[in-house]
């Protein structure tokens, strides 16, 4: 039942975003404004990983589940962020 109610709110939270990422996709300012942002999340223990893929309404479990901030952090700039 948990299970049900995360994946709904993950959805609806997603659709309210209007946005839909894809890879190499997300721009670099947006992406420094969620690693502000993401110490108000730590504190409530989402993990770095967790806390994108939240923020950006998109589904990775590499990262989403990874509990080394370093490995997602590398992961998001090399497959995540837009290319210049």
């Amino acid at each position: 039942m948990a299970f049900k109610h995360m994946i709904r709110d993950m959805t609806t939270y997603a659709e309210n975003l209007g946005v839909e990422f894809t890879p190499n996709s997300i721009p670099q300012v947006d992406y420094d404004a969620w690693r502000k942002q993401y110490t108000w999340d730590a504190l409530h223990d989402l993990r770095y990983g967790q806390s994108f893929c939240n923020y950006f309404g998109i589904t990775d479990h590499r990262i989403f589940f990874e509990r080394n901030w370093q490995v997602c952090d590398t992961v998001i700039q090399r497959e995540w962020l837009a290319r210049s």
